[in-house]
């Protein structure tokens, strides 16, 4: 895929997630929106700006961290760097406060067995905006841009201990798949 069309379909998916924001916000808020509530995401292309990968993979080996330690294994960096030259990153800033520094980031690929499904390598967050919905507008801009790229599900792996499962759950996603330490979890897209 051409940057252009990339860009065409980041387009439409952001037009559409702000569309189902504002047609279903009576029924998705139960609380009182934060800040972190209303997230806006900055799309970096597949240059991979250096800035950029070097502030996503000390986020990812932060966060990883403790799920790694309770493995006895040490965050590979190299895989990471390898899936993220096929992976188009976007960074999660502060929308009322664009000056803010970033808050997370987001990572998206196409797996070459899947041609049909979009795979999120990634959503990590700092500490200060998790639990605060910045994870879900992750969630809702990854499927408003897969169904804009014509893709018909979501994938994505998580270990089996992290709270985030029951998050997923939330949006439609199932288990599909047991592996040692983490589930492969699917949302097929209507």
């Amino acid at each position: 895929m051409h940057f252009c069309e990339r860009s065409a379909n980041y387009n439409r998916a952001m037009n559409a997630l702000l569309e189902t924001r504002e047609s279903s916000a009576d029924s998705v808020v139960q609380r009182d929106l934060t800040p972190l509530d209303q997230t806006r995401f900055a799309f970096i292309s597949n240059a991979h700006d250096p800035a950029t990968l070097a502030y996503s993979l000390s986020l990812a080996m932060q966060n990883m961290a403790v799920y790694l330690q309770a493995r006895g294994r040490d965050f590979d960096v190299v895989r990471w760097r390898e899936t993220a030259l096929r992976a188009n990153f976007f960074l999660i800033h502060d929308a009322i406060d664009p000056a803010q520094s970033r808050i997370g980031f987001l990572s998206l690929r196409e797996e070459p067995d899947c041609p049909n499904t979009t795979h999120i390598g990634d959503i990590q967050l700092e500490p200060r905006a998790q639990n605060r919905g910045a994870g879900s507008a992750a969630l809702r801009f990854s499927e408003a841009l897969a169904r804009a790229e014509g893709k018909n599900e979501l994938t994505l792996n998580v270990f089996r201990d992290n709270p985030a499962i029951g998050l997923y759950e939330r949006f439609g996603f199932l288990t599909i798949d047991y592996g040692f330490d983490k589930y492969k979890m699917r949302k097929v897209l209507a």
